[in-house]
């Protein structure tokens, strides 16, 4: 240990040796380098001072030691305690004595005095002459205490009535506790008030208090049509809910859960797909409830006889390409598949003759790309179904 080293470590900076309670040392039996470490930090530290060693934990940490040693002070400082060597029998070698030097070895953690300033000295030093010391105080970490109310004056109140709790002398309170309850277990309502504090004593003038917002609420819809909503979603229902193996026909609950969710709600913008452009339509008002509802049954009855009327199965295919990518495939199907719909700029879905797609999902996997037929048995994105 570079006794110099540490001495410019808290020279500078004022601190007082007496208050560094925690220099971590080795406790590894070897007889060359341990008496010299174990000396040099009695030492570089007065008074009786426990000492635990990173090697016993982790072994031989190489390039790693000195941030070993970090995260160890760190945790010692957080959980206020330090950490024992529960494999530790009898100290060794016996040319380090700990007696002496009033360096203690133990196999249990100690409880940090309560008295004391939380601080930590880490020194890492090599056989090649870099040597670093470092220091770590503890620091009390800010927590936002954000309080919000109907109106003005209910807030005031709230902000009135914290004040009052917090600099109640027989009340304690956690602050990081108090700030998470008051974040995730109150409704958040129109009118909010906040202060970033380290403790509990506050000034009740201190909070920022935030205006109600002018504008309305932006809300945009978007309707994803018949598709499921994450992967694997039906496999879910299927494993925990037995009775959705016999739904065949989806659309009537799914329209009445829109019909109420949507009931006195004016979106701003609203994006429709497949069936639930319908949808859409409905919500802004270009459709009411009845004709939406003519819509939709008419629409799945002239699909249902378009495709009796077709001799050709029809499919779809989820293509991993863009317009640019997947067009020069097409060139080959022409009147047997097009580009039904564009989802984003790297992936888009062809629909078309069955045994075509087939054909074209091959051509793709060869080169490489995804592709993927739908198990679905209704197109309605397809030229086949247009006619």
């Amino acid at each position: 240990m570079d006794l110099g080293a540490v001495g410019n470590a808290h020279s500078p900076t004022g601190l007082c040796h007496t208050l560094d309670i925690d220099a971590d040392g080795y406790v590894k039996a070897e007889a060359a380098g341990d008496p010299t470490e174990v000396k040099g930090a009695a030492l570089a530290f007065s008074g009786t001072r426990s000492t635990s060693s990173m090697k016993s934990n982790l072994g031989h940490a190489e390039p790693s030691a000195g941030i070993s040693g970090i995260m160890k002070a760190v945790m010692a400082i957080e959980k206020w305690n330090h950490s024992g060597e529960s494999h530790l029998h009898k100290p060794q070698p016996k040319e380090a004595n700990f007696g002496r030097l009033k360096v203690k070895a133990t196999r249990t953690a100690i409880p940090w005095p309560e008295s004391s300033i939380r601080r930590a000295s880490v020194t890492s030093f090599g056989y090649g002459g870099s040597n670093l010391t470092l220091d770590e105080d503890d620091s009390e970490h800010p927590h936002t205490l954000v309080l919000s109310a109907n109106d003005k004056a209910s807030l005031k109140t709230n902000i009135k009535a914290l004040y009052n709790h917090l600099i109640n002398p027989f009340v304690k309170v956690n602050l990081k506790d108090l700030a998470y309850r008051l974040w995730e277990r109150r409704t958040r309502l129109w009118h909010w008030a906040y202060i970033t504090t380290q403790n509990t004593d506050i000034d009740e003038n201190e909070f920022v208090v935030g205006k109600k917002n002018p504008e309305a609420l932006r809300i945009r819809f978007v309707f994803t049509g018949q598709g499921a909503q994450w992967p694997q979603l039906r496999k879910d229902l299927l494993q925990f809910f037995l009775w959705t193996r016999i739904i065949s026909l989806p659309e009537p609950p799914t329209w009445l859960l829109i019909h109420d969710l949507m009931e006195g709600v004016k979106p701003q913008n609203v994006i429709g797909y497949s069936s639930k452009e319908i949808a859409a339509a409905y919500v802004t008002g270009f459709l009411d409830q009845a004709i939406a509802i003519r819509v939709a049954y008419s629409r799945g009855c002239v699909t249902i006889n378009r495709k009796n009327e077709i001799e050709n199965e029809i499919d779809i295919l989820m293509v991993g390409l863009g317009t640019e990518g997947v067009l020069p495939y097409l060139k080959k199907y022409i009147d047997e598949a097009w580009i039904a719909c564009f989802n984003i700029p790297s992936s888009l879905t062809v629909s078309g003759k069955r045994n075509a797609l087939e054909s074209l999902a091959e051509e793709l996997k060869t080169g490489d790309h995804f592709a993927r037929l739908l198990q679905i048995d209704l197109v309605y994105h397809s030229e086949l179904i247009g006619d």
